[in-house]
């Protein structure tokens, strides 16, 4: 008996399924996407109490909440803003000091920051984030109008 038949011969990197490390990533960015969303509820929530309070005692404390998530969404989303520009602009993000902000953002986006990072330089990869940067530029362009 054959203990290797031809069609059942093991290829380079087949000891790894695309479904474990894929769904690792994508675990991650929806729980981070979660967490977004949620802190942004909690922003419309407060920015309503502030228009809507009944003092301004009220509103005020509701401004200052409101402000407080307002930070705390800016810092979990800006993590991923200096790599995905240098990613558009073609820079190296694994040296220098986008190194730093790459670490950064796998610290705190765990797998999902991985992906982004170790897909990095690959030309699908990159037309993707210039694409984003293209549509958001759009977006930024309508909501002004």
């Amino acid at each position: 008996m054959e203990k290797n038949p031809k069609q059942s011969q093991r290829g380079i990197g087949d000891n790894s399924s695309f479904g474990e490390w894929a769904s690792a990533y994508l675990d991650d960015a929806v729980a981070y996407i979660v967490k977004l969303t949620k802190k942004s509820a909690r922003l419309e929530q407060q920015i309503n109490k502030a228009i809507y309070g009944k003092n301004n005692l009220q509103r005020g404390v509701a401004l200052s909440e409101a402000k407080k998530i307002n930070d705390s969404i800016n810092r979990d989303a800006k993590v991923f803003e200096p790599v995905l520009k240098g990613i558009h602009n073609r820079e190296d993000i694994h040296s220098g000091e986008l190194k730093g902000h790459k670490l950064d953002m796998c610290a705190k986006s765990g797998n999902f920051g991985n992906y982004i990072a170790n897909t990095a330089g690959g030309k699908d990869f990159d037309r993707t984030v210039d694409n984003a940067f293209y549509k958001a530029d759009i977006e930024d362009q309508s909501d002004e109008d």
